[in-house]
């Protein structure tokens, strides 16, 4: 993983996953504190706090500043190509894998290096042709694709019934 200075597109950290990790798909925190990179290959998310450290009083400032960088949380969240949807309230990360049957949430308090609370749904097979089922996650409220049945489903994160918002006759390339 590379972490790039947008200022100045200049390298700031060359970073490796342990365990020859396969980055998938990356996304932040709305609030940009921590980095989410789903590693495929294994079957876990990363958690990385790419903050930058802090400045030593009486010297002057590197630029561009160092970058404290740590993984906070490896989390399993399932193997295969997958899709990340962060909330809009930036406690909330949804994740889902192509080779699983199910969505799991986690859910953070203000201080992320705290260990999130995980809850799974149940969402039915995967795709036939090993692609990532689509996710988002807003108000609450988790949108997904079922693919055995061809429906697109409204999935509330406090519990509670799925709601069936569409049916297609084939769930193409989403």
């Amino acid at each position: 993983i590379e972490v790039y200075d947008a200022t100045d597109t200049k390298q700031i950290k060359h970073m490796v996953l342990p365990d020859g990790g396969t980055p998938g798909v990356i996304r932040t925190f709305v609030d940009r504190r921590q980095v989410l990179v789903q590693d495929t290959l294994n079957g876990r998310l990363q958690v990385i706090d790419a903050g930058t450290a802090a400045a030593t009083p009486g010297v002057k400032p590197v630029t561009p500043p160092p970058v404290a960088t740590q993984i906070l949380h490896t989390l399993q969240v399932g193997k295969g190509a997958g899709r990340l949807a962060v909330g809009d309230d930036n406690m909330t990360v949804l994740s889902s894998a192509a080779m699983d049957d199910k969505l799991v949430l986690f859910t953070f308090a203000d201080d992320r290096t705290v260990t999130p609370k995980r809850t799974e749904f149940t969402v039915g097979a995967q795709a036939p042709d090993g692609r990532a089922r689509p996710i988002d996650l807003k108000g609450g409220q988790i949108l997904t694709a079922e693919f055995t049945s061809g429906q697109i489903q409204l999935l509330p994160v406090a519990g509670g019934a799925a709601k069936t918002l569409a049916t297609v006759s084939a769930v193409g390339p989403l």
